[in-house]
């Protein structure tokens, strides 16, 4: 071997050395801190969106999961599911040498409540009083000593943990972390409302079957009586309207004069709400608690005559006496769910022990009607509504303009559609944080929602532009407002946790009018939004009509 051979292979067995001193200190000093960037925001961004909007529960954890191992460096995960009041091992990664049984644990009352206080990661040391200590160490044992709940609303649906790279406590990572498992929340909590739905199918298809069947009572003559009904009413998916109609459809099949019906209009605050059918003249509204009192003296018995109802509670007596004076003698209990009560007042000379077998009946089928309907509410709900600023979504958004568009149309009349976003919302973003972003989104939703009009629609349509579909206004009613908005928007400095001083902001607004600048929805998206970019070229801070060409 030559000497510049021996000299060669000297320098490099010294790089090699060197490099490997390099990767050695560098991984000392990986072990002793965390890291503090998150690679590839964007990608992540879009990930959760789509989890959001697309697939079946296991395709949507699987994102999470691939997301979580490969963009939040978890070298180690845990997923225990809630399921029947007890969490059980879901998905494990890099989880060697256990039992499934090793992490089932009671999820009590108490750990719901620590979990819904706060939806960011925290440390496992914040949960070793809540867990079984058996759980508790082995999950300790096997790494993670990180967690995050998965819930939506106080719908508890499973908890991570996980061991990453990056502190629990970063910004980036707790907001990045927090939004993927919202993500996998939203996806079981639309399962729940789809297995709600199809429990109620399945109820009504069995109703369906048994009002099929004449009973014994109603084939006992030689005259076959149809049994009362309400499963023809499953097409409709306002609960609202549906009310009306199932009290019709009691009048009409008991064949009554007149009908009152008395509920309550939430699970929430229990306000009365009275719908008459054939009564002429208004009846005393009961305040909430004396409709308790009338639910008191029911009881869960038969159909009771007005008199009757007073003898048992004095109280009562004036409100009766408005319902006597419009031809009602007969108050029977008529639940619309479990939940939510109601009386049926109603007038007859003496009700057979067959209409309140039947009234039973019918509330067990009302009951499910409403259920259903209640649950197509909120699926329709989800997907109308934007998670981040709680304001519609450009799907709502979308469906509303082509109504509106059509109604304007028919009447003719204008109708104005305005678009406008922050001024620069990345920097911003990049000076003060995505969650200081997120809560100007959310503060400019509110800010703007107070502005408008109530017959205006606000909506989200998409990061940080919003639109607003403004029916019966002309470009001069258009332009006078848009002017207004910005000045609003301008004269406000919002405040954002965490950051001592509050951020002043501006908007760029872009507008255009059906049918002067458009004839058809996608055209006058197209032109507000050739508005908006005119007025972000003449500087930001400013309005601007569209301008045919």
């Amino acid at each position: 071997m030559t000497v510049s051979e021996i000299t060669l292979l000297a320098l490099l067995l010294l790089s090699l050395a060197a490099l490997t001193y390099m990767w050695v200190t560098r991984r000392r000093a990986g072990s002793s801190r965390k890291a503090t960037a998150i690679p590839d925001k964007q990608r992540l961004a879009e990930l959760v969106r789509d989890n959001c909007v697309e697939g079946a529960i296991q395709q949507v954890a699987a994102r999470v999961s691939d997301c979580l191992i490969n963009d939040l460096a978890c070298d180690r995960i845990l997923f225990l599911r809630k399921k029947r009041g007890s969490l059980e091992l879901n998905y494990y990664h890099n989880i060697r040498g256990f039992n499934r049984r090793d992490f089932r644990s009671p999820c009590s009352s108490r750990l719901e409540t620590l979990l819904n206080a706060d939806l960011t990661p925290r440390p496992m040391a914040a949960l070793e009083s809540y867990l079984p200590k058996g759980v508790y160490d082995n999950i300790r044992h096997h790494g993670p000593d990180v967690f995050f709940p998965v819930l939506w609303r106080e719908n508890v649906y499973g908890i991570y943990f996980v061991h990453s790279e990056y502190a629990h406590d970063d910004p980036q990572f707790a907001c990045m972390a927090t939004l993927l498992a919202q993500s996998l929340a939203s996806a079981y909590h639309v399962k729940w409302h789809e297995s709600r739905l199809e429990s109620a199918s399945r109820r009504i298809e069995s109703m369906q079957q048994r009002s099929a069947e004449p009973s014994a009572e109603a084939t006992s003559g030689s005259k076959v009586t149809k049994r009362p009904d309400l499963t023809h009413l499953i097409s409709h998916r306002n609960s609202r309207t549906l009310v009306p109609k199932i009290v019709s459809v009691v009048k009409d099949q008991f064949r009554m004069d007149r009908v009152a019906f008395l509920y309550a209009d939430s699970d929430d605050d229990h306000q009365i709400r009275t719908v008459k059918n054939g009564v002429v003249g208004e009846t005393t509204q009961p305040p909430k608690a004396f409709f308790e009192r009338i639910r008191s003296a029911l009881g869960e018995g038969k159909a009771v005559n007005l008199d009757e109802l007073v003898a048992r509670d004095r109280e009562l007596s004036r409100w009766a006496s408005s319902l006597k004076k419009r031809g009602l003698s007969y108050v029977a209990p008529f639940p619309l769910t479990q939940k939510r009560p109601g009386v049926l007042v109603f007038g007859a000379e003496n009700p057979s022990p067959v209409i309140d077998q039947n009234l039973k009946l019918l509330s067990q089928q009302a009951s499910v009607l409403v259920d259903n309907a209640e649950s197509y509410e909120a699926m329709e709900q989800l997907s109308y509504t934007d998670a981040l600023t709680g304001q519609p979504n450009q799907r709502y958004f979308r469906k509303r303009l082509a109504e509106e568009i059509s109604r304007s149309r028919r009447y003719g009349r204008h109708l104005a559609l305005i678009f406008f976003d922050l001024d620069d919302m990345k920097s911003m973003n990049d000076a003060y944080g995505h969650q200081a972003g997120d809560h100007l989104l959310v503060s400019l939703g509110e800010v703007v929602r107070k502005t408008i009009r109530s017959i205006d629609i606000l909506a989200r349509y998409g990061g940080d532009e919003f639109c607003i579909i403004m029916p019966e206004a002309d470009a001069e009613t258009c332009s006078l407002f848009m002017e207004r908005l910005r000045s609003e928007i301008d004269s406000k400095k919002c405040r954002v946790p965490n950051l001592e001083h509050p951020i002043r902001c501006t908007i760029s607004l872009g507008g255009a009018v059906f049918p002067e600048h458009a004839d058809d929805p996608d055209k006058l998206i197209y032109a507000a939004d050739m508005a908006l970019l005119r007025a972000k070229e003449n500087g930001r801070n400013n309005s601007q009509l569209y301008a045919v060409s």
